[in-house]
């Protein structure tokens, strides 16, 4: 079968004659949310190709993506607070609430700098692959590649429900990595969990689940979130902490700590190693001094707690007081001879421990292989063809092919070559043409597509004239003014006319309101300022001749 399309939900190649994607099952019926993007939307000069939704945050939408540049499957992040942009229907351009301009405008840049700052984390720091940000429609966007995975929670349910603390140290030192260096650009992550940690079966891990706002209340998972955010205040360094201690904690032991509100009051919590005493002491005291209640006693920062962790925090005291130096210093005959039992014990069950590891390792690749086996195929076919190209584009130099003339064509006519091209549909009005034929197309016929640049623009005739929320272009330079109208599709006239009170190339007048639905077949004329020609300075009287000698002889 020739590939026709690509599922919106998944983003994986769909055959021609399928009613639904093979491999999630959407079948093109469910649509996005109203002001959110239109399934479909191409943003970037048509590089990302922009499907269903996948997650709603506090001031970002998720939507499914594909790269056709990178020719792989991304998450594509649009800024849009809740409460704080309308989108009119059908529209992409974003704009603020009424009242709500500057605090639009100032998340919109934080929003910006705080993922830009991925773009230079380490890669073996298990966060999300940066691939580009930009700002489009009025609002910003943030692309990520797609990170397909295990939570960690259920890796834990597929492995008896606990990980030794061995092994828990070498799934969770990439997150630790990357937290690190995200805390030395002074980002604050606010809600780890077992939830937001990604593991695929390559063993590559990776955090999610960031957020903006390290002041807002947590939306973590009771167990893993510190109590200042549990109590709505601001978060700091020591935060992060708290709830990675909670991961180990809940990774080693297999259950989830106590939550922080009823460790405030009354604080039953253990240690891990009373819990499972196969725990190394130095590993259960560092993730018992990262759940501290108190902020101020907690370890500070993910650098000392992975330090901590590998027993090189040595002025950290033990929970009943006990320092590292007492600890090594204890040689009592008594100590001894408990440490000596149990290295016979810990020996006896070596080789059991052994077997169950490799048992329940094989048992996890299988799962593995069955979840994101069909996956994976994908992703190293998709390699393949990739290396295919280059190839020939290497012996031969960069291939172009003509695009197509569909110019004249009804669009139910149209053949549409989906191998080579990628097509984006644009209704437009045009009376004197008839209704569903294509009347113009970008790039023109016959023009050239190199291979990360074969997308078609078609616009189709609608039987009547698209209608748009006119914005209110008052107070704008006439150059800004016109192409913001220019990208709702509207005609634009521009008068100018001698205002004095107005500043010059500023727009005072528009010829219908603003708010109303404006058709696009109409024309919009725009009264530009323009300054008063300056008043002739008058010309200087001439001065007399001096009188000469004749004349007073």
């Amino acid at each position: 079968m020739s590939e026709k399309k690509r599922c919106m939900c998944c983003m994986e190649p769909v055959p021609e004659d399928a009613a639904s994607c093979p491999h999630c099952g959407y079948n093109g019926s469910q649509q996005n949310a109203d002001g959110a993007l239109p399934i479909g939307t191409r943003l970037n000069k048509g590089r990302f190709l922009v499907g269903r939704i996948e997650a709603v945050q506090a001031d970002c939408v998720e939507y499914a993506g594909y790269d056709v540049k990178g020719m792989e499957r991304c998450v594509v992040m649009e800024y849009l607070p809740a409460g704080g942009a309308v989108r009119a229907p059908g529209e992409l351009l974003l704009q603020a609430a009424t009242d709500a301009t500057k605090k639009y405008k100032d998340g919109l840049a934080k929003f910006i700098q705080f993922y830009a700052k991925f773009d230079h984390a380490p890669l073996d720091g298990a966060l999300p692959h940066f691939i580009d940000s930009f700002v489009q429609n009025g609002t910003g966007y943030v692309v990520f590649s797609k990170f397909e995975g295990m939570t960690l929670r259920e890796l834990l349910k597929f492995n008896g429900g606990v990980l030794s603390a061995e092994q828990a140290q070498i799934v969770l030192a990439p997150v630790l990595r990357g937290l690190e260096f995200l805390q030395s650009q002074g980002v604050i992550h606010g809600s780890i969990s077992p939830d937001n940690i990604l593991i695929n079966r390559n063993g590559d891990v990776c955090l999610s689940g960031f957020s903006t706002d390290p002041y807002a209340p947590s939306n973590g998972t009771n167990g893993y979130v510190s109590p200042e955010a549990e109590n709505g205040r601001k978060l700091t360094l020591a935060s992060d902490v708290y709830s990675m201690g909670a991961v180990f904690y809940r990774a080693m032991v297999g259950t989830v700590p106590q939550d922080a509100k009823q460790r405030a009051n009354y604080d039953t919590l253990a240690t891990p190693r009373e819990l499972n005493d196969t725990i190394p002491w130095e590993v259960s005291n560092a993730v018992w001094h990262a759940m501290l209640v108190d902020p101020e006693k907690r370890i500070p920062t993910i650098a000392e707690f992975s330090a901590a962790l590998k027993g090189e925090l040595n002025d950290l005291d033990g929970p009943e007081g006990e320092s590292y130096a007492d600890r090594n210093a204890d040689s009592s005959y008594e100590t001894a001879q408990i440490e000596l039992e149990e290295e016979k014990e810990e020996k006896k069950k070596s080789l059991w421990s052994m077997l169950a590891i490799l048992s329940v390792s094989l048992f996890i690749v299988m799962i593995f292989v069955y979840i994101f086996g069909g996956i994976i195929s994908g992703i190293e076919q998709r390699r393949r063809e990739k290396q295919a190209e280059e190839e020939r584009n290497s012996k031969t130099g960069e291939i172009t092919v003509p695009a197509p003339d569909y110019l004249g064509k009804m669009i139910e006519d149209v053949e549409y070559d989906t191998v080579q091209f990628d097509y984006v549909l644009i209704g437009t009005y045009d009376p004197s043409k008839r209704t569903g034929m294509v009347v113009g197309q970008d790039p023109q016929p016959g023009t050239g597509l190199l291979p990360d640049d074969r997308i078609i623009l078609l616009y189709v005739n609608r039987d009547t004239p698209k209608a748009v929320i006119l914005p209110d272009f008052t107070g704008l330079y006439y150059m800004n003014a016109k192409v913001l109208a220019e990208s709702l599709g509207l005609q634009v006239e521009l008068k100018y006319e001698v205002n004095a009170d107005v500043q010059h190339d500023l727009v005072f007048k528009q010829n219908a309101e603003p708010g109303i639905e404006f058709l696009t077949s109409n024309t919009l004329r725009l009264t530009v300022a323009e300054a008063p020609e300056p008043e002739p300075e008058p010309e200087p009287t001439p001065e007399p001749a001096p009188e000469s000698d004749e004349d007073n002889g």
